[in-house]
């Protein structure tokens, strides 16, 4: 089921204002679809920031048996010569 979009009233400083304002203007969409892609992206961002341990827990955990690896390819070649 899509999301339905909900309206909401929020309070920006005037610098705020005058950025989406120009923005706007600039690219020809609506005030509001560039807030809302703002707070997606926001959104977004802390999702990924969030699960980034997991991340480099994994790319770690990879590094590792790489390493083991070469060290028994390296194991293995020094001993068929």
């Amino acid at each position: 089921m899509k999301n339905k979009e909900i309206r909401v009233n929020i309070r920006i400083s005037n610098e705020t204002k005058k950025f989406f304002e120009e923005l706007s203007k600039e690219v020809g969409a609506p005030q509001s679809a560039l807030m809302a892609m703002a707070l997606k992206d926001y959104i977004d961002q802390k999702r990924t920031l969030k699960e980034f341990p997991g991340i480099i827990k994994k790319l770690e955990e990879m590094e590792k048996l790489i390493r083991k690896e070469n060290k028994n390819w390296n194991y293995k070649r020094k001993h068929m010569i």
